[in-house]
């Protein structure tokens, strides 16, 4: 633990304003948008939708996942304001509300792609529960 906080993973002091923001922060708003992102699956829809509207039919076949691995991802999606959700028919139909998404995805891409080594070889997040060196 540094003077100001839990130490990072260049062992630099974390601020504890961004350690432990307020519940309305903008820093906590960030670590649930990535929070949402971390999960393959609701990547991989977001990645479908950006080539346009898709029913949940469509994701199923295009992402060949089975619906009850689906399901409640495009909810979480919607809920967090980066899908928007219709009814087609008997059918929901999605389609991307937040474009910027996929800008920021690019973006992520690009840095994964320069540091992959060291993002896969963090030793910290390797500690977390879940977490793989």
């Amino acid at each position: 633990m540094g003077r100001d906080g839990p130490l990072g993973c260049a062992g630099l002091a974390i601020p504890a304003l961004i350690f432990n923001p307020g519940p309305c922060h903008p820093r906590r708003g960030g670590a649930q948008l990535f929070k949402v992102l971390a999960d393959p699956v609701r990547l991989a829809i977001i990645h479908e939708l950006s080539q346009g509207g898709r029913s949940v039919g469509d994701l199923v076949r295009n992402l060949d996942m089975g619906q009850t691995r689906i399901s409640n991802h495009p909810a979480c999606l919607r809920h967090c304001q980066l899908v928007r959700g219709r009814q087609e028919s008997r059918h929901g139909a999605y389609s991307l509300l937040q474009h910027e998404i996929v800008d920021l995805l690019g973006w992520a891409e690009r840095l994964i792609a320069a540091r992959a080594r060291e993002l896969m070889s963090c030793l910290v997040l390797a500690a977390e529960p879940g977490g793989k060196p």
